[in-house]
């Protein structure tokens, strides 16, 4: 997998502008490539990707059950629920050899293991501290 060393700060609803700024991502997700988000909460993220993507397949990975109702609510109501699902499982406990190969995955720094695992041949990583920073890894 190729690394990239820019560093791209974001908020949360920056994410899809700076996807579509790493070209490898956005041909991939305009293209309807697969998306992963390691820890996505309630799933603002995921859904921001989801809704700039309209081709792409994005799953979330949230273990909390909480948050997860919340994010698959949050889904119902942005309709993307055909394209878009929440898994209840820690992503670090998923084989990859379950899930298929992601595009994309958006990860915390502190999961680029995970990220790692679940990346396909070529894809692209992205690191986020705090939710706040994400950088391509």
């Amino acid at each position: 997998m190729p690394t990239m060393s820019t560093a791209i700060s974001v908020t949360a609803g920056r994410l899809p502008a700076d996807l579509a700024a790493i070209p490898a991502a956005d041909i991939a997700l305009l293209g309807g490539g697969r998306v992963a988000e390691v820890d996505c909460g309630e799933g603002a993220t995921t859904l921001a990707v989801a809704l700039a993507y309209p081709e792409a397949l994005v799953d979330g990975f949230e273990p909390d059950p909480d948050a997860l109702a919340a994010a698959r609510a949050r889904a119902r109501t942005a309709r993307v629920t055909g394209r878009v699902s929440f898994r209840p499982v820690d992503a670090a406990s998923a084989r990859p050899a379950d899930l298929p190969a992601y595009d994309v995955v958006i990860a915390p720094v502190h999961r680029r293991d995970v990220a790692e695992r679940l990346v396909g041949q070529g894809g692209i990583i992205l690191l986020r501290d705090d939710h706040t920073e994400v950088r391509a890894a």
